[in-house]
């Protein structure tokens, strides 16, 4: 890998400690849809998306906005989204893949 790539991947799994701390600790309670929402669970778009509660998805925002925001990583380094939805009352996430990709 060319130095700049590792560099940014070590970044990566550097910031994301305190990203997943704040999912872990996040409520995922729900009765409909509407109240799950998307977060990252790192300061990379490879880290994934989780769903959370929607007032817990605001305190995970925080956290991401404060330990991600000179992120060094960019969108082409992959593709992991997710559609959230409740189910069984709690927020779960369905993966979304690009087009072409099966």
């Amino acid at each position: 890998l060319h130095p700049r790539v590792r560099r940014q991947r070590q970044m990566c799994i550097r910031d994301r400690a305190k990203v997943t701390k704040a999912i872990a600790k996040a409520d995922k309670s729900c009765t409909v849809d509407a109240d799950c929402a998307a977060v990252q669970k790192g300061c990379c778009m490879c880290a994934g998306y989780e769903a959370v509660n929607k007032a817990a998805a605001e305190k995970v925002q925080a956290v991401w906005n404060k330990e991600c925001q000179m992120a060094p990583c960019t969108r082409e380094m992959c593709y992991v989204q997710i559609t959230p939805k409740c189910e069984n009352n709690v927020c779960t996430g369905e993966l979304i893949l690009p087009k072409g990709r099966n």
